[in-house]
């Protein structure tokens, strides 16, 4: 009698309690819930047996807002029933990244600034056909400065070959003129508008120039210009 007592206590405890509490022969597959929307995914894990851990947010597009970027356990990972699962959820929008102002620059440092801005270099940087003041020097990039990226977004340069010591330009007169359209003549003959003491966004006044106008100069000069800055343009 004593031997069938002991059975049955053994069969109980090893078929009846023993997998309640360790769960032991119950082995489930990780649903893979990544890029549905949360409550499709709780739902999965719940149907599945798994409970929903914690979660942490991570930066998306307005068409992943709510859904799952990442899990863990990963998806296919095998485990007891009653495991926790950890989700990434997509919420908010990433923060814009205004394109640093690299004209002037020299590539070395003109990269530097949009690498760390978190933007990538386009490989094919070119010669532009504007001379710059310096060989290697930053004339333009596109998208310009200014204009808001995202994160990861590709800038391109183009970059100045030095002056041109067997070209000389006639220095035109910009004196009375806003600093914008001053830049618009200065520019395609290859010179160089450089503002002193004021902020060319504002597109104040041009009060004067150095060198004079009538002055010539080679390709790729710099031209300072000087500005009245109670008198900007609005437009």
């Amino acid at each position: 009698m004593l031997l069938v007592l002991v059975a049955l206590l053994y069969f109980a405890i090893d078929n009846l309690i023993m997998p309640r509490v360790t769960r032991h022969g119950s082995e489930i597959t990780v649903p893979d819930v990544s890029n549905k929307p949360l409550p499709e995914a709780l739902e999965a894990l719940a149907d599945t047996g798994l409970v929903f851990g914690d979660s942490t947010t991570h930066h998306g597009t307005e068409s992943q807002q709510g859904l799952v970027r990442s899990q863990n356990p990963r998806a296919g990972a095998k485990t007891k029933p009653g495991r926790r699962v950890h989700l990434t959820i997509y919420r908010g929008f990433p923060e814009p990244i205004a394109v640093p102002d690299v004209i002037l620059a020299s590539l070395r440092y003109a990269r530097s600034d949009l690498r760390r801005a978190e933007l990538i270099v386009h490989p094919d940087e070119l010669p532009d056909t504007t001379r710059s003041p310096f060989p290697d020097m930053v004339t333009r990039t596109e998208p310009p400065a200014g204009v808001h990226l995202q994160k990861g977004d590709t800038v391109r340069i183009w970059y100045g070959l030095g002056l041109n010591p067997n070209h000389s330009v006639e220095i035109p007169n910009v004196a009375g003129m806003q600093h914008n359209a001053a830049e618009q003549i200065l520019r395609p003959l290859h010179l160089w508008p450089s503002p002193l003491g004021y902020d060319k966004s504002d597109n104040p006044l041009i009060t004067r120039q150095s060198p004079e106008p009538g002055s010539h100069v080679p390709q790729g000069s710099t031209i300072r210009l000087f500005a009245d800055s109670s008198r900007v343009d609005d437009r």
